[in-house]
């Protein structure tokens, strides 16, 4: 009887954790986004494509970036099922180094945002 539980909650835990790793995302979206070397006096042009791979629509609402220096603006808000929209990322850099800044894009009617990477390297304008 003992060896029964213990196999049956084995295969209990087996099948919870196949069911987790096993979940495919209803999009795609080209991150993280590298834009090699640049200055201090540039500003720093992007784009990614958000890629809605579910048969629904979705709505992009709302963008947060971390600072001012950085504009995300899609250039759909409404997404088809099966469509795609660019996302045009604008950077104006504060301080040089190796900088990787985080933005977040959420949509109606799902609770986590998609998360899109944006990292380059900024020099010092007098070197």
């Amino acid at each position: 009887m003992r060896k029964n539980i213990f196999f049956l909650m084995v295969v209990l835990l087996t099948s919870n954790s196949c069911i987790n790793s096993s979940k495919v995302e209803d999009f795609s979206i080209g991150s993280p986004i590298e834009w090699g070397i640049s200055t201090l006096t540039d500003t720093i042009n992007l784009t990614t494509t958000y890629c809605n791979l579910s048969s629904k629509a979705v709505l992009i609402y709302y963008i947060d970036t971390p600072c001012g220096c950085i504009t995300a603006i899609p250039r759909d808000f409404y997404v088809g099922g099966g469509d795609s929209t660019v996302i045009d990322i604008a950077y104006k850099p504060l301080d040089f180094g190796y900088i990787e800044q985080n933005l977040f894009m959420y949509l109606k009617n799902r609770k986590v945002p998609i998360h899109i990477v944006i990292r380059g390297r900024v020099k010092n304008n007098t070197n």
